[in-house]
């Protein structure tokens, strides 16, 4: 093959691309080739009276029930495509929380043996209490990691994240001072016998048991209030309520060598304590935001 042939060969297809792109004058940087070159000038006029007359065929409209099979089918493919796409995402977040609860579960189990006498519960019970602790743990890893839009005006994602911060707050807590510690120490201080003489265990435990439930849920929702500040109190209860759940067996294992009286006040002041805390950290941190937002919004204006 000679240079002529692939001068011409590649010439008429440069043609044919601006053909394509609706283009029916001849490029200038090929007519100086056109001129010199007979057949390449034929084959240019045979392209344009072809695509002139294929452009004068009339449209046919595609029978009506081709373009209905033909938009069920694709919106088929759509539907198998997003529901294999959430599938996949469900399976990640499974795997996720199922995880982070087993690991959760573990770290928590060791916080309270370090403070508490865990051997008055055989191994299977202990197993299985950390079994279900891992299963609630999984199950508010889920809600906080909910990424859709608010129901009711409450993002569930945050209920979530207030609850597993304020346990995990509540563990610190335990783990530097336990409740036991905190008893034994309103047994021995002056000022706290004072204070205390007169409450029986139950009361001690009730109250202990407040304040360990409320102090984490102020911190925990007030973060959240600043967040996620619509309907604060309804969000601070939900995240109380959260809060509750995981703790219960954490309080079932410290209260293994303890009457059914203690074990009742002690969760029953983990319940006011939690929703207190919750509802009141919520709205100042709602409040918070309040107050913060004029200030954000000058300064977006300034820049």
């Amino acid at each position: 093959m000679n240079l002529a042939m692939i001068k011409c060969e590649q010439t008429q297809l440069e043609l044919t691309s601006a053909l394509a792109e609706g283009n029916l004058g001849t490029p200038s940087e090929l007519e100086a080739h056109l001129r010199g070159c007979a057949k390449c000038r034929q084959a240019w006029q045979e392209m344009r009276l072809t695509w002139r007359a294929l452009g004068e065929l009339p449209e046919q409209e595609a029978p009506g029930a081709l373009l209905q099979m033909t938009r069920a089918r694709v919106l088929e493919e759509l539907e198998q495509e997003q529901a294999h796409i959430e599938s996949a995402r469900m399976g990640k977040s499974a795997l996720v929380s199922v995880t982070m609860g087993v690991v959760f579960s573990v770290a928590s189990v060791w916080v309270l043996g370090q403070k508490s006498d865990l051997s008055a519960f055989s191994p299977q019970v202990l197993l299985s209490m950390g079994a279900a602790w891992a299963a609630l743990y999984a199950a508010a890893v889920l809600l906080a990691m909910r990424d859709g839009e608010p129901r009711y005006g409450i993002a569930a994602r945050w209920v979530g994240i207030a609850g597993l911060v304020a346990m995990g707050l509540s563990l610190a807590l335990t783990g530097s001072c336990s409740i036991g510690q905190a008893l034994d120490y309103c047994r021995m201080s002056p000022g706290a016998r004072h204070l205390f003489g007169g409450v029986q265990n139950q009361g001690l435990y009730f109250v202990l048991g407040s304040l360990y439930s409320l102090v984490p849920l102020l911190i925990a929702t007030a973060f959240v209030g600043l967040k996620a500040p619509r309907h604060p109190v309804v969000l601070g209860l939900m995240a109380g309520g959260v809060f509750v759940v995981l703790a219960l067996p954490g309080i079932l294992l410290q209260c293994g060598a303890f009457s059914v009286g203690v074990s009742l006040s002690w969760i029953f002041g983990a319940v006011v304590g939690s929703l207190a805390g919750g509802s009141v950290g919520s709205l100042a941190g709602a409040a918070l935001y309040r107050r913060l937002r004029p200030v954000h919004a000058g300064t977006s204006d300034g820049a």
